[in-house]
């Protein structure tokens, strides 16, 4: 993984938090869909 990749990635986290916090959506389901997305490529 390249520092730019391991930035987006905890950027990424932070938000998926700030979200959790925000709307108390289950993370799990997020980074399932962000999964779902990524392999579609």
């Amino acid at each position: 993984m390249t520092s730019k990749k391991m930035h987006c990635f905890k950027k990424a986290m932070h938000f998926l938090s700030v979200l959790q916090k925000k709307y108390n959506v289950s993370i799990f389901l997020i980074s399932d869909l962000l999964y779902q997305q990524y392999k579609k490529k």
